[in-house]
Protein backbone atom coordinates (compact mmCIF):
# COMPACT_ATOMS: atom_id res chain seq x y z
CA UNK A 1 0.00 0.00 0.00
CA UNK A 2 2.70 2.24 0.51
CA UNK A 3 4.75 1.38 -2.62
CA UNK A 4 1.41 2.24 -4.75
CA UNK A 5 0.99 5.35 -2.31
CA UNK A 6 4.73 6.42 -3.35
CA UNK A 7 4.03 5.72 -7.09
CA UNK A 8 1.00 7.90 -7.44
CA UNK A 9 2.63 10.40 -5.74
CA UNK A 10 5.79 10.50 -7.68
CA UNK A 11 3.39 10.15 -11.22
CA UNK A 12 1.49 13.28 -9.95
CA UNK A 13 5.14 14.83 -10.24
CA UNK A 14 5.94 14.14 -13.89
CA UNK A 15 7.94 16.46 -15.43
CA UNK A 16 7.15 17.25 -19.11
CA UNK A 17 9.52 17.92 -21.75
CA UNK A 18 8.04 20.09 -24.60
CA UNK A 19 9.36 19.99 -27.78
CA UNK A 20 7.67 23.06 -30.38
CA UNK A 21 8.26 21.15 -33.56
CA UNK A 22 6.68 24.33 -35.68
CA UNK A 23 10.40 26.52 -34.24
CA UNK A 24 12.24 23.31 -33.97
CA UNK A 25 13.59 23.58 -30.68
CA UNK A 26 12.80 22.22 -27.03
CA UNK A 27 10.78 24.67 -24.59
CA UNK A 28 12.54 23.65 -21.69
CA UNK A 29 15.15 21.33 -22.65
CA UNK A 30 16.64 21.40 -18.86
CA UNK A 31 13.83 19.42 -17.40
CA UNK A 32 15.92 16.26 -17.91
CA UNK A 33 18.99 17.78 -16.19
CA UNK A 34 18.06 16.93 -12.32
CA UNK A 35 15.64 13.83 -13.44
CA UNK A 36 16.30 11.80 -10.21
CA UNK A 37 15.98 7.58 -10.04
CA UNK A 38 12.37 6.95 -9.74
CA UNK A 39 10.62 10.19 -10.69
CA UNK A 40 8.55 9.97 -14.04
CA UNK A 41 9.06 12.04 -17.01
CA UNK A 42 7.08 12.63 -20.19
CA UNK A 43 7.61 13.89 -23.91
CA UNK A 44 4.65 16.67 -25.08
CA UNK A 45 5.12 17.84 -28.52
CA UNK A 46 3.56 21.02 -29.69
CA UNK A 47 2.97 22.73 -33.39
CA UNK A 48 3.16 19.42 -35.27
CA UNK A 49 0.72 17.68 -38.02
CA UNK A 50 0.41 14.55 -36.51
CA UNK A 51 -1.25 13.81 -40.52
CA UNK A 52 1.71 14.53 -41.80
CA UNK A 53 4.24 13.25 -39.50
CA UNK A 54 4.39 10.07 -37.32
CA UNK A 55 6.26 10.20 -34.27
CA UNK A 56 8.25 7.46 -32.78
CA UNK A 57 10.31 7.13 -29.38
CA UNK A 58 11.61 4.31 -27.51
CA UNK A 59 10.92 2.47 -31.35
CA UNK A 60 6.81 2.62 -30.70
CA UNK A 61 4.69 4.18 -32.98
CA UNK A 62 2.61 6.56 -31.02
CA UNK A 63 -0.34 7.61 -33.62
CA UNK A 64 -2.75 5.58 -35.81
CA UNK A 65 -3.15 6.87 -38.99
CA UNK A 66 -5.70 6.81 -41.93
CA UNK A 67 -4.58 8.67 -45.06
CA UNK A 68 -6.96 12.10 -46.30
CA UNK A 69 -8.37 11.84 -49.26
CA UNK A 70 -9.52 15.32 -51.29
CA UNK A 71 -12.36 14.01 -53.75
CA UNK A 72 -13.24 15.71 -56.69
CA UNK A 73 -16.91 16.67 -57.88
CA UNK A 74 -18.71 17.28 -61.23
CA UNK A 75 -19.86 20.42 -62.38
CA UNK A 76 -23.49 21.29 -63.29
CA UNK A 77 -23.81 22.74 -67.09
CA UNK A 78 -26.26 25.78 -65.73
CA UNK A 79 -24.11 28.02 -68.98
CA UNK A 80 -25.94 25.80 -71.70
CA UNK A 81 -29.18 26.11 -69.32
CA UNK A 82 -29.04 29.72 -69.48
CA UNK A 83 -28.68 30.05 -72.78
CA UNK A 84 -32.25 28.83 -73.48
CA UNK A 85 -33.70 32.01 -72.13
CA UNK A 86 -32.23 34.74 -74.35
CA UNK A 87 -33.96 33.15 -77.42
CA UNK A 88 -37.08 32.38 -75.31
CA UNK A 89 -36.81 36.64 -74.73
CA UNK A 90 -36.05 36.95 -78.58
CA UNK A 91 -39.04 35.12 -79.51
CA UNK A 92 -41.40 36.92 -76.98
CA UNK A 93 -39.96 40.40 -78.36
CA UNK A 94 -40.37 39.26 -81.53
CA UNK A 95 -44.39 38.22 -80.59
CA UNK A 96 -45.02 41.66 -79.17
CA UNK A 97 -43.81 43.43 -82.30
CA UNK A 98 -46.56 41.32 -84.04
CA UNK A 99 -49.41 42.20 -81.52
CA UNK A 100 -48.04 45.85 -80.93
CA UNK A 101 -51.27 48.43 -81.74
CA UNK A 102 -53.21 46.06 -82.13
CA UNK A 103 -56.66 45.41 -79.95
CA UNK A 104 -58.78 42.57 -81.47
CA UNK A 105 -56.87 39.95 -80.30
CA UNK A 106 -56.96 41.00 -76.17
CA UNK A 107 -58.86 38.73 -74.22
CA UNK A 108 -58.84 35.99 -76.94
CA UNK A 109 -57.39 32.28 -77.07
CA UNK A 110 -54.37 33.56 -78.54
CA UNK A 111 -53.50 36.78 -76.11
CA UNK A 112 -54.31 34.05 -73.17
CA UNK A 113 -51.75 31.65 -74.44
CA UNK A 114 -49.50 34.25 -74.88
CA UNK A 115 -49.71 35.34 -71.73
CA UNK A 116 -49.01 31.68 -70.38
CA UNK A 117 -46.12 31.37 -72.02
CA UNK A 118 -44.92 34.88 -70.62
CA UNK A 119 -45.55 33.50 -67.55
CA UNK A 120 -44.01 30.26 -67.90
CA UNK A 121 -41.09 32.50 -69.13
CA UNK A 122 -40.83 33.73 -65.46
CA UNK A 123 -41.19 30.72 -63.93
CA UNK A 124 -37.79 29.31 -65.88
CA UNK A 125 -35.88 32.07 -64.88
CA UNK A 126 -36.93 31.97 -61.38
CA UNK A 127 -35.76 28.21 -61.27
CA UNK A 128 -32.67 28.99 -63.14
CA UNK A 129 -31.70 31.85 -60.44
CA UNK A 130 -32.01 29.77 -57.92
CA UNK A 131 -30.39 26.85 -59.45
CA UNK A 132 -27.22 29.29 -59.33
CA UNK A 133 -27.59 30.04 -55.96
CA UNK A 134 -27.78 26.71 -54.97
CA UNK A 135 -25.29 25.76 -57.20
CA UNK A 136 -22.63 28.68 -56.04
CA UNK A 137 -23.91 27.26 -52.08
CA UNK A 138 -22.51 24.11 -52.64
CA UNK A 139 -19.19 24.89 -54.55
CA UNK A 140 -18.49 27.75 -51.51
CA UNK A 141 -18.92 24.98 -49.07
CA UNK A 142 -17.36 22.05 -51.10
CA UNK A 143 -14.13 24.81 -51.32
CA UNK A 144 -14.27 25.56 -47.75
CA UNK A 145 -14.31 21.55 -46.72
CA UNK A 146 -11.52 20.98 -49.69
CA UNK A 147 -9.47 24.50 -48.30
CA UNK A 148 -9.31 22.86 -44.42
CA UNK A 149 -8.05 19.18 -46.04
CA UNK A 150 -5.08 20.99 -48.12
CA UNK A 151 -4.22 23.09 -45.42
CA UNK A 152 -4.25 19.88 -42.99
CA UNK A 153 -1.43 18.88 -45.59
CA UNK A 154 0.75 21.75 -44.49
CA UNK A 155 3.38 21.98 -42.10
CA UNK A 156 2.19 24.97 -40.72
CA UNK A 157 -0.37 24.08 -38.81
CA UNK A 158 -1.02 27.49 -38.46
CA UNK A 159 -3.23 27.68 -41.74
CA UNK A 160 -5.60 25.75 -40.38
CA UNK A 161 -9.14 26.39 -38.69
CA UNK A 162 -10.65 23.45 -38.38
CA UNK A 163 -12.71 23.63 -34.54
CA UNK A 164 -14.84 21.60 -32.48
CA UNK A 165 -17.83 20.54 -34.15
CA UNK A 166 -17.07 21.91 -37.70
CA UNK A 167 -17.58 18.55 -39.21
CA UNK A 168 -21.04 18.58 -38.01
CA UNK A 169 -21.72 22.30 -38.79
CA UNK A 170 -20.74 21.57 -42.32
CA UNK A 171 -23.18 18.10 -42.52
CA UNK A 172 -26.20 20.28 -41.19
CA UNK A 173 -25.07 23.02 -43.95
CA UNK A 174 -25.37 19.82 -46.57
CA UNK A 175 -28.52 18.38 -45.00
CA UNK A 176 -30.27 22.28 -45.31
CA UNK A 177 -28.81 22.82 -49.28
CA UNK A 178 -30.32 18.78 -49.90
CA UNK A 179 -33.54 20.18 -48.56
CA UNK A 180 -33.49 23.45 -50.82
CA UNK A 181 -32.59 21.78 -53.87
CA UNK A 182 -35.13 18.68 -53.42
CA UNK A 183 -38.05 21.60 -52.99
CA UNK A 184 -36.94 23.11 -56.24
CA UNK A 185 -36.80 20.17 -58.12
CA UNK A 186 -40.30 19.83 -56.99
CA UNK A 187 -41.04 23.13 -57.87
CA UNK A 188 -39.88 22.44 -61.67
CA UNK A 189 -40.93 19.20 -62.01
CA UNK A 190 -44.28 20.40 -60.99
CA UNK A 191 -44.26 23.68 -62.89
CA UNK A 192 -43.49 21.31 -66.20
CA UNK A 193 -46.28 18.61 -65.78
CA UNK A 194 -48.69 22.15 -65.61
CA UNK A 195 -47.18 23.40 -68.89
CA UNK A 196 -46.76 19.91 -70.55
CA UNK A 197 -50.54 19.51 -69.87
CA UNK A 198 -52.28 22.62 -70.32
CA UNK A 199 -49.48 22.98 -74.06
CA UNK A 200 -50.58 19.08 -74.68
CA UNK A 201 -54.04 18.25 -73.89
CA UNK A 202 -55.66 21.74 -73.02
CA UNK A 203 -56.48 25.00 -74.69
CA UNK A 204 -52.67 25.50 -75.23
CA UNK A 205 -52.77 22.79 -77.94
CA UNK A 206 -54.83 24.69 -81.30
CA UNK A 207 -53.32 28.11 -80.24
CA UNK A 208 -49.50 27.28 -80.21
CA UNK A 209 -49.93 24.71 -83.64
CA UNK A 210 -51.51 28.23 -85.50
CA UNK A 211 -48.34 30.21 -84.73
CA UNK A 212 -45.36 29.33 -85.57
CA UNK A 213 -43.55 31.69 -83.35
CA UNK A 214 -45.57 30.08 -80.28
CA UNK A 215 -45.02 26.94 -81.91
CA UNK A 216 -40.89 27.58 -81.32
CA UNK A 217 -41.37 28.77 -77.83
CA UNK A 218 -43.16 25.97 -76.76
CA UNK A 219 -40.70 24.09 -78.21
CA UNK A 220 -37.76 25.63 -76.06
CA UNK A 221 -39.98 26.12 -72.90
CA UNK A 222 -40.18 22.10 -72.90
CA UNK A 223 -36.39 21.56 -73.60
CA UNK A 224 -35.25 24.27 -71.00
CA UNK A 225 -37.91 22.32 -67.82
CA UNK A 226 -36.16 19.40 -69.38
CA UNK A 227 -32.57 20.73 -68.64
CA UNK A 228 -33.59 22.64 -65.50
CA UNK A 229 -34.79 18.96 -64.35
CA UNK A 230 -31.46 17.15 -65.37
CA UNK A 231 -29.33 19.47 -63.31
CA UNK A 232 -31.27 19.83 -60.73
CA UNK A 233 -31.30 15.88 -59.73
CA UNK A 234 -27.34 16.31 -60.71
CA UNK A 235 -26.79 18.37 -57.84
CA UNK A 236 -28.79 16.18 -55.59
CA UNK A 237 -27.12 13.14 -56.94
CA UNK A 238 -23.40 15.41 -55.76
CA UNK A 239 -25.22 15.98 -52.52
CA UNK A 240 -25.99 12.36 -51.87
CA UNK A 241 -22.68 11.10 -53.65
CA UNK A 242 -19.91 9.25 -51.90
CA UNK A 243 -17.22 11.94 -52.59
CA UNK A 244 -19.63 13.75 -50.16
CA UNK A 245 -19.07 11.03 -47.31
CA UNK A 246 -15.38 10.64 -48.39
CA UNK A 247 -15.01 14.53 -48.10
CA UNK A 248 -17.05 14.50 -44.36
CA UNK A 249 -14.82 11.88 -43.48
CA UNK A 250 -11.57 12.84 -43.98
CA UNK A 251 -13.04 16.21 -42.47
CA UNK A 252 -13.65 14.42 -39.35
CA UNK A 253 -9.58 12.69 -38.96
CA UNK A 254 -8.82 16.33 -39.66
CA UNK A 255 -10.88 17.65 -36.61
CA UNK A 256 -9.76 14.84 -34.30
CA UNK A 257 -6.17 15.81 -35.13
CA UNK A 258 -7.24 19.56 -34.32
CA UNK A 259 -5.12 20.02 -31.39
CA UNK A 260 -1.64 19.30 -33.30
CA UNK A 261 0.07 18.19 -30.45
CA UNK A 262 0.87 14.98 -28.99
CA UNK A 263 1.58 13.70 -24.82
CA UNK A 264 3.10 10.50 -23.95
CA UNK A 265 2.51 8.24 -21.39
CA UNK A 266 4.29 8.86 -18.15
CA UNK A 267 7.72 7.26 -18.25
CA UNK A 268 9.58 6.28 -15.18
CA UNK A 269 13.54 7.13 -15.02
CA UNK A 270 15.60 4.28 -13.26
CA UNK A 271 19.42 4.35 -13.11
CA UNK A 272 22.06 6.79 -13.49
CA UNK A 273 21.73 7.44 -17.45
CA UNK A 274 18.64 7.92 -19.40
CA UNK A 275 18.29 8.54 -22.90
CA UNK A 276 15.44 9.37 -24.87
CA UNK A 277 15.56 8.93 -28.79
CA UNK A 278 12.56 10.78 -30.86
CA UNK A 279 12.12 10.00 -34.55
CA UNK A 280 9.46 12.25 -36.14
CA UNK A 281 9.01 11.03 -39.97
CA UNK A 282 6.60 11.57 -42.75
CA UNK A 283 3.88 9.26 -43.19
CA UNK A 284 4.18 9.08 -46.80
CA UNK A 285 6.75 9.68 -48.64
CA UNK A 286 5.15 11.61 -51.71
CA UNK A 287 5.14 14.70 -49.47
CA UNK A 288 8.54 15.19 -49.84
CA UNK A 289 9.23 16.22 -45.96
CA UNK A 290 12.14 15.65 -44.20
CA UNK A 291 13.13 13.19 -41.38
CA UNK A 292 13.97 14.38 -37.57
CA UNK A 293 15.60 12.78 -35.18
CA UNK A 294 17.11 13.30 -32.01
CA UNK A 295 18.44 11.70 -28.70
CA UNK A 296 18.35 13.17 -25.57
CA UNK A 297 21.06 12.38 -22.43
CA UNK A 298 19.87 13.35 -19.02
CA UNK A 299 20.63 13.80 -16.13
CA UNK A 300 23.17 17.33 -16.59
CA UNK A 301 26.66 16.01 -16.47
CA UNK A 302 28.64 18.34 -14.09
CA UNK A 303 31.60 19.14 -15.39
CA UNK A 304 32.45 21.57 -19.41
CA UNK A 305 34.91 21.17 -21.32
CA UNK A 306 35.44 23.00 -24.67
CA UNK A 307 37.47 25.79 -26.61
CA UNK A 308 35.81 29.08 -25.71
CA UNK A 309 36.27 32.36 -28.34
CA UNK A 310 37.47 35.53 -25.80
CA UNK A 311 38.09 39.41 -26.11
CA UNK A 312 40.25 40.22 -23.41
CA UNK A 313 42.70 43.21 -22.35
CA UNK A 314 45.86 42.80 -20.82
CA UNK A 315 48.80 44.94 -19.30
CA UNK A 316 50.86 43.99 -22.53
CA UNK A 317 51.96 46.85 -24.89
CA UNK A 318 54.41 48.01 -27.84
CA UNK A 319 56.50 51.28 -27.37
CA UNK A 320 55.99 53.59 -30.23
CA UNK A 321 58.12 55.90 -31.51
CA UNK A 322 58.84 58.93 -34.29
CA UNK A 323 62.27 59.50 -35.91
CA UNK A 324 62.78 63.16 -36.98
CA UNK A 325 66.15 62.91 -39.79
CA UNK A 326 68.59 65.87 -39.54
CA UNK A 327 70.27 64.58 -41.94
CA UNK A 328 71.77 61.39 -43.60
CA UNK A 329 73.61 59.51 -40.87
CA UNK A 330 71.55 61.71 -37.64
CA UNK A 331 68.13 61.43 -36.41
CA UNK A 332 66.20 62.64 -33.29
CA UNK A 333 63.83 59.85 -31.53
CA UNK A 334 60.62 61.29 -29.79
CA UNK A 335 58.31 59.14 -27.47
CA UNK A 336 54.92 58.63 -28.78
CA UNK A 337 53.88 57.70 -25.54
CA UNK A 338 51.04 55.29 -26.17
CA UNK A 339 48.74 53.44 -24.19
CA UNK A 340 49.85 51.13 -21.70
CA UNK A 341 47.60 48.47 -22.48
CA UNK A 342 46.01 46.53 -25.32
CA UNK A 343 43.00 44.67 -26.50
CA UNK A 344 43.09 41.11 -28.47
CA UNK A 345 41.46 38.00 -29.14
CA UNK A 346 41.42 34.29 -27.31
CA UNK A 347 40.67 31.01 -28.01
CA UNK A 348 41.27 29.13 -24.82
CA UNK A 349 40.82 24.93 -24.12
CA UNK A 350 38.33 25.21 -21.06
CA UNK A 351 38.08 22.84 -18.43
CA UNK A 352 35.01 23.37 -15.39
CA UNK A 353 32.52 22.15 -13.04
CA UNK A 354 28.98 23.59 -12.50
CA UNK A 355 28.54 24.23 -8.59
CA UNK A 356 25.87 26.17 -8.55
CA UNK A 357 22.32 26.60 -10.09
CA UNK A 358 19.51 29.06 -9.79
CA UNK A 359 16.48 29.97 -11.55
CA UNK A 360 16.22 33.02 -13.34
CA UNK A 361 13.57 33.78 -15.55
CA UNK A 362 11.83 30.25 -15.02
CA UNK A 363 14.78 28.57 -15.70
CA UNK A 364 17.84 27.13 -14.24
CA UNK A 365 20.98 29.20 -14.76
CA UNK A 366 24.37 27.57 -13.54
CA UNK A 367 27.35 29.29 -12.49
CA UNK A 368 30.75 27.28 -12.52
CA UNK A 369 34.75 27.43 -12.13
CA UNK A 370 37.14 26.42 -14.75
CA UNK A 371 40.68 26.74 -15.97
CA UNK A 372 41.83 28.30 -19.13
CA UNK A 373 44.88 27.82 -21.88
CA UNK A 374 45.66 28.96 -25.36
CA UNK A 375 46.81 30.88 -27.58
CA UNK A 376 45.84 34.50 -28.15
CA UNK A 377 46.19 37.67 -30.82
CA UNK A 378 46.31 41.24 -30.15
CA UNK A 379 44.31 43.88 -32.07
CA UNK A 380 46.70 46.41 -33.45
CA UNK A 381 48.85 47.59 -36.29
CA UNK A 382 51.24 45.21 -35.51
CA UNK A 383 50.05 41.76 -34.84
CA UNK A 384 52.10 40.12 -31.89
CA UNK A 385 50.74 36.28 -30.77
CA UNK A 386 50.74 35.67 -26.94
CA UNK A 387 50.03 32.71 -24.63
CA UNK A 388 47.56 32.84 -22.31
CA UNK A 389 46.18 30.76 -18.74
CA UNK A 390 44.56 31.07 -15.99
CA UNK A 391 41.24 30.62 -14.64
CA UNK A 392 37.39 32.03 -14.09
CA UNK A 393 34.03 31.71 -13.57
CA UNK A 394 31.21 30.46 -15.91
CA UNK A 395 27.40 31.41 -16.50
CA UNK A 396 24.97 29.44 -18.51
CA UNK A 397 24.11 25.91 -19.43
CA UNK A 398 25.20 25.39 -22.82
CA UNK A 399 25.42 28.23 -23.79
CA UNK A 400 28.09 29.78 -21.49
CA UNK A 401 29.14 33.14 -20.50
CA UNK A 402 32.79 33.05 -19.56
CA UNK A 403 34.69 35.73 -17.31
CA UNK A 404 38.70 34.62 -16.32
CA UNK A 405 41.58 36.09 -15.22
CA UNK A 406 44.22 35.47 -17.28
CA UNK A 407 48.62 35.41 -16.99
CA UNK A 408 49.68 36.31 -20.83
CA UNK A 409 53.02 36.49 -21.95
CA UNK A 410 54.11 37.76 -25.36
CA UNK A 411 56.61 39.46 -27.54
CA UNK A 412 56.23 43.31 -27.15
CA UNK A 413 58.10 46.09 -28.84
CA UNK A 414 60.60 48.10 -26.63
CA UNK A 415 63.40 50.50 -27.19
CA UNK A 416 66.76 49.62 -28.21
CA UNK A 417 69.06 49.78 -25.62
CA UNK A 418 71.64 51.62 -28.46
CA UNK A 419 68.49 54.82 -28.47
CA UNK A 420 67.76 57.87 -26.62
CA UNK A 421 64.63 59.85 -26.54
CA UNK A 422 66.30 63.11 -24.54
CA UNK A 423 65.33 65.22 -28.11
CA UNK A 424 69.21 65.37 -28.78
CA UNK A 425 70.63 64.12 -32.54
CA UNK A 426 72.02 60.55 -32.87
CA UNK A 427 73.77 58.19 -34.95
CA UNK A 428 70.88 56.75 -37.11
CA UNK A 429 70.94 53.14 -35.56
CA UNK A 430 69.84 49.62 -37.40
CA UNK A 431 66.39 49.77 -35.56
CA UNK A 432 64.71 51.84 -33.13
CA UNK A 433 62.81 49.04 -31.20
CA UNK A 434 63.45 45.60 -30.54
CA UNK A 435 61.26 42.94 -29.47
CA UNK A 436 61.34 41.42 -26.21
CA UNK A 437 59.36 38.99 -24.34
CA UNK A 438 57.27 39.96 -21.75
CA UNK A 439 54.44 38.85 -19.02
CA UNK A 440 51.50 40.84 -17.84
CA UNK A 441 48.01 40.02 -16.76
CA UNK A 442 44.98 39.87 -18.38
CA UNK A 443 40.85 39.97 -18.21
CA UNK A 444 38.92 38.47 -20.77
CA UNK A 445 35.38 37.63 -21.39
CA UNK A 446 34.53 35.00 -23.29
CA UNK A 447 31.26 32.22 -24.92
CA UNK A 448 31.58 28.86 -25.11
CA UNK A 449 28.98 26.39 -26.12
CA UNK A 450 29.11 23.12 -24.49
CA UNK A 451 28.76 20.22 -25.95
Amino acid sequence: MFLFMTTIVAQNDTKTLTLDFKERKFKNPETLDNLSDGEFYQLRITGINTLLYKISFHTKDTILYSDIKVPGFPALDLDNLAKAFPSLSALSNKLEEQTRGSTKDRGSTKDNCQQRLKSEMSLIRNNIDKLEVLNNTMNDLIFDCKKELLASKLEDTAFSTVKANYTLQELTKIDTLRSRTKKLYKTIRDSSNSYFDWSKFKTGVSCIAEDPILKRMDKLIDSTYLKEKTETQKLLSILNSDSITDLFNSLAIVENNRTHSFTSLPIKFNGDKGTLKILIEPRNENYNLPLYYTELHFPKQKNYFGISASFYGSTLYNQSYSVLPIDSVTITVFDENPSKSEIGLAALLTYGWRFYGCNLCSKPIYVGGHLAFGPAVNISPKVNPRLAAGAGFSLGNKRMILVNVLFIAGFVDRLSSGVNTTGTAIPKPEQITVSKLKPGIAFSIGYLFNL
